[in-house]
């Protein structure tokens, strides 16, 4: 491992080559009319995004109260 797991520069990378995997599967189930596919990808950029936000809020709120000590 050679990033630190609290380094959200390099999670932020990596969630936008996901979210960007994640949009072009969901235009490529657009353009074929496939509702269930776009549901699945729609999800899945959901859970992505939400996960990668409490992830960054907790770094923060910890680097918040470390700092003020």
């Amino acid at each position: 491992m050679t990033r630190s797991w609290t380094d959200l520069y390099s999670h932020g990378e990596h969630l936008n080559s996901v979210c960007k995997r994640f949009i072009t599967e969901f235009k490529k189930a657009e353009e074929e009319d496939n509702e269930d596919l776009m549901i699945i990808w729609g999800e899945a950029l959901r859970k992505v995004t939400m996960n990668c936000v409490e992830i960054a809020k907790t770094v923060l709120g910890v680097e918040e109260i470390v700092n003020k000590h």
